[in-house]
């Protein structure tokens, strides 16, 4: 099956209502929002929603697993935190990085997650082991 990667929208749950909910701005406060909002992801992110090969080890493990190897998602903020260099994926050679992966993809792949993790809606990265 190979390496997973990709990113979904969590929402919390109300105790009291039952309802799902996500935090946001309103009126200068943080308040919860019920219900689901209208979500559409840009046309030029989405291809960043479920991405296969080797390669994104170096955005995970290999940025992660150290300290942390039990953990297989995080939000896209602490994602990005933890974002590699383009060196850092390229000098890796034991992840068969996929020669279509370009830098310009990496660094687009930096700009969805910023994107992700400017949306009031909670995002976050999964990936498989």
């Amino acid at each position: 099956m190979g390496f997973i990667l990709f990113i979904s929208c969590t929402f919390n749950i109300c105790a009291e209502t039952g309802k799902p909910y996500y935090l946001d701005t309103v009126d200068g406060k943080v308040a919860k929002v019920y219900g689901i909002p209208d979500i559409t992801v840009p046309k030029e992110y989405r291809r960043f929603l479920q991405q296969f090969g080797n390669f994104f080890h170096a955005y995970t493990t290999a940025r992660i697993a150290d300290e942390y190897s039990h953990i297989t998602e995080m939000s896209t903020l602490a994602f990005l935190d933890q974002y590699p260099t383009w060196n850092d994926v390229v000098i890796n050679p034991q992840y068969d990085r996929d020669d279509s992966w370009t830098e310009k993809d990496h660094a687009q792949f930096k700009k969805a997650l910023e994107w992700f993790s400017e949306q009031s809606i909670g995002y976050t990265v999964r990936w498989s082991y």
